[in-house]
């Protein structure tokens, strides 16, 4: 398997711990931003990197967090309200600049074409994942959102808005959307609301539901769901393949 290796990513001002593993082959010289939960940037994204690098795709996951690395302590001490508040005093839309960054770091160092990148999320990162597909000048080549929030985080007490399934007409990109039946935390329904609603848009989407609960993907937590992920780690690649292969 491809080895990720640690790096840093010029984010603004700051210079951001990452993951980034670069393909051996990669004809499509497409690649993939990788985007962690709100617990952070674990190992768990720079092995998903050296997998998606074993598989054709050159990829990096940058530290979100880098700002405020509370966000990581309110969510190991379980106030996961105080980590959510953290993360909009941090702006979603300055987040989804820092993405921009880190593609722009993966296409200097891989060789990647800046017009064959894909965002990829998980959790917290399928809600950013969301938001930068559907920002009309987010210049996204593809996206895969796995169980984050499409109706935002309302809930938590913080804004309603930046909210995807008020801009899910404004989808830029072929998405494909990973969620569990049985989630206890981010309703299936709302990812097949959001698929409807940005069917408008023209692009490709479509919704991939597990047979599982809130993160079967991350097999470092015990919420991990072996059937389900490998079922939706085979989905993703022929998704990415289909767009960027053909």
């Amino acid at each position: 398997m491809s080895q990720f290796q640690q790096t840093t990513i010029p984010i603004g001002e700051l210079e951001v711990n990452g993951y980034l593993a670069t393909a051996q082959t990669n004809d499509t010289r497409a690649g993939v931003v990788v985007i962690h939960e709100i617990e952070g940037l674990t190992e768990h994204f720079g092995n998903l990197c050296s997998r998606l690098a074993e598989a054709g795709y050159s990829a990096i996951a940058p530290d979100l967090f880098a700002r405020d690395s509370r966000i990581v302590d309110d969510v190991a001490a379980g106030d996961y309200g105080s980590a959510v508040h953290r993360v909009y005093e941090l702006g979603p839309e300055r987040l989804l600049g820092d993405l921009k960054s880190a593609r722009d770091t993966l296409v200097r160092h891989s060789e990647v074409d800046p017009s064959k990148v894909a965002v990829i999320g998980f959790c917290l990162g399928g809600y950013l994942t969301l938001l930068a597909a559907t920002d009309p000048d987010g210049g996204w080549a593809a996206a895969a959102p796995f169980y984050g929030p499409p109706a935002g985080y309302g809930a938590f007490g913080v804004s309603d808005e930046p909210n995807p399934l008020t801009r899910a007409e404004n989808l830029s990109c072929p998405t494909r959307l990973f969620y569990g039946r049985h989630d206890d935390h981010i309703p299936a329904e709302l990812a097949l609301e959001f698929a409807s609603r940005a069917k408008s848009s023209g692009q490709p989407v479509e919704v991939v539901l597990e047979d599982a609960g809130h993160a079967f993907f991350n097999d470092s937590r015990p919420t991990y769901v072996e059937p389900a992920a490998t079922h939706a780690w085979t989905e993703l690649l022929t998704f990415l393949d289909n767009t960027f292969k053909e």
